[in-house]
């Protein structure tokens, strides 16, 4: 990603500004621990900790008028769509459903703080390296003791006990997460991150190396197209070069080893893939079969029915985000949240395909850990870049 610093000194911050601005930057630090590493401390004490960062937002400047209006449109139009699916009874499950509209808009808060990624680029680094090494071991721990990682898993998250044995059963490494997806996009978001701030060669290789490594654990197919477009630019430049060729050449070569020694394991795979297919297909088809159905009758009205779907009387699961907030928040809505996500600046487009990947095949905005993440390190893409000590925001307020 391009690096672009401001020339101009930074003006000194009155005392008051300068407490404002550390106590925000070791929140911003403490937000992306707790979204890397632990399963509870986000919704803490039931304060979100988007809306502390917001109070300092307020408390150091005034939020950006353009994405308050758009965010209370949304918050009205979520609001309709549960009250209007409870109303006419179809809505099967309008408190959670209201929680879900709810959470949804929390989430969105952190669309608002304005981080200066000068100030975290350290902390950040140093906690990234510290994650990918910890979600390898975790990997390793999940291959080589799955009643270690079982153990592990209930003792600190109890909620992804469930799915523990299914992971286990398809050997995809779900990391701290009940879901292998969710655990791979995760890692993509963070590598396009980590790429960006991380100056040295060595620990970026390190690094990339530990983190594809439990990426491709995941055997996640939406994970795998993210993370190439996140080291896409690396392997065009790669392959412009004589050594990177030969390596490419090398690399096809010794897969084609690999597959033909280990042809019985590849077979398994086959099969465990084949298997989460049949899965697909149980729990109501598969992502064409559901993008046939929303093309068949998308909603174009300015209010949906609230988040639990039906089809033919039977809950509907979508499978995308996409269809989701469509049929049940409505077009307005759709639109209102693309706006938020959009990318302002060309550092920021790469980010975007690997959210839509997730938002159009999978998940994103409905995981309270993946969603944050995103619009934080939108955010901190759409201002200056860390390059000895830049400090102002590029193109003043946007993202």
């Amino acid at each position: 990603m391009s690096t672009i610093a401001s020339g101009a000194p930074a003006l000194p911050l009155p005392r008051s500004g300068h407490a404002l601005d550390t106590a925000r930057t070791g929140l911003v630090v403490l937000v992306f621990i707790d979204l890397l590493f632990m399963p509870r401390l986000l919704f803490a004490f039931g304060i979100p900790s988007a809306l502390l960062l917001v109070i300092l937002e307020i408390a150091r400047a005034r939020l950006d008028g353009e994405r308050l209006v758009a965010w209370l449109l949304m918050l009205g139009g979520v609001i309709a769509s549960v009250v209007y699916g409870t109303v006419s009874g179809l809505n099967p499950e309008p408190v959670e459903s209201l929680k879900r509209a709810l959470q949804l808009m929390s989430m969105l808060l952190f669309a608002f703080p304005r981080i200066d990624p000068v100030a975290v680029r350290a902390p950040l680094v140093r906690c990234l390296r510290a994650f990918y090494i910890y979600v390898f071991l975790s990997a390793l721990l999940f291959y080589v003791s799955p009643d270690g990682y079982e153990a592990f898993i209930v003792r600190i998250y109890p909620e992804a006990a469930d799915a523990i044995q299914d992971n286990l059963a398809l050997f995809r490494f779900p990391y701290i997460l009940q879901d292998p997806n969710s655990a791979g996009y995760l890692l993509a978001l963070t590598l396009a991150l980590y790429m960006w701030l991380e100056q040295g060669r060595r620990w970026k290789i390190v690094s990339s190396i530990l983190a594809l490594a439990a990426l491709a654990a995941t055997q996640s197919r939406g994970a795998y197209l993210a993370a190439s477009i996140v080291y896409a630019p690396q392997l065009l430049r790669a392959l412009r070069a004589r050594e990177g060729l030969v390596a490419l050449v090398l690399g096809i070569a010794a897969a084609g080893f690999l597959a033909h020694r280990y042809a019985e394991e590849v077979d398994l795979a086959t099969n465990i893939f084949e298997a989460r297919l049949e899965m697909e297909e149980d729990i109501g088809g598969g992502r064409a079969d559901k993008y046939e159905y929303f093309l068949s009758r998308p909603n174009l009205l300015p209010i949906g029915t609230g988040y639990h779907l039906q089809r033919d009387g039977q809950l509907f699961r979508p499978h995308s985000d996409f269809i989701r907030v469509d049929l049940a928040y409505g077009v307005v809505v759709l639109l209102v949240l693309l706006w938020f996500v959009a990318p302002r600046h060309r550092r920021q487009v790469r980010l975007f395909l690997v959210f839509l990947i997730p938002f159009l095949i999978n998940t994103i905005i409905d995981d309270y850990r993946l969603f944050p993440l995103y619009l934080l390190v939108l955010g901190m893409l759409g201002r200056a870049v860390p390059n000895g000590g830049a400090r102002h925001p590029v193109g003043g307020n946007a993202r």
